[in-house]
């Protein structure tokens, strides 16, 4: 294996971890407490919020060739289901391809119980089948050009 010159990164939940040749690896523990903290606050507020009742219950589509698709995005890109309801209870409603898209951008969250949790919630996207009540959703994702754009 050719020695390497320069550190290899990677990027995990937005905490960039650098491995350096033969030097063990340093991660960034506090960023991932403060936002396993954050999810904790957010799904507290969700439990608290007086909008709930809007969206009634999440309906997970499970498509025949991929049973699990929402399930397993979730986890893969760190979206919690009390995020994925303030999206739907909150975010910017627009179509795309026969599906309904809910995107949380800072303008949105300013005026909500979550404006403390922007840098968390920024460039949220959830799409779905039906509109609240009892929305049906396909899938949720981390829109990037939303996320880097922070408007104050």
């Amino acid at each position: 294996m050719p020695d390497a010159q320069f550190p290899i990164r990677f990027v995990f939940n937005y905490t960039i971890l650098e491995v350096f040749p033969d030097i063990s690896y340093v991660n960034n523990a506090e960023s991932e407490e403060e936002t396993m903290d954050a999810n904790r606050e957010i799904g507290n507020l969700v439990a608290r919020d007086r909008q709930i009742n809007k969206i009634g219950n999440l309906v997970a589509v499970h498509r025949q060739k991929d049973t699990n698709h929402l399930e397993r995005r979730q986890q893969q890109r760190a979206i919690s289901t009390a995020m994925i309801k303030v999206a739907v209870m909150y975010g910017k409603k627009g179509f795309s391809r026969g599906a309904i898209v809910f995107t949380l951008n800072d303008r949105i969250l300013k005026w909500t119980p979550y404006y403390k949790f922007i840098d968390v919630l920024r460039g949220l996207r959830v799409v779905c089948l039906s509109a609240p009540p009892n929305p049906e959703v396909l899938t949720a994702y981390w829109h990037e050009e939303t996320r880097r754009r922070a408007r104050r």
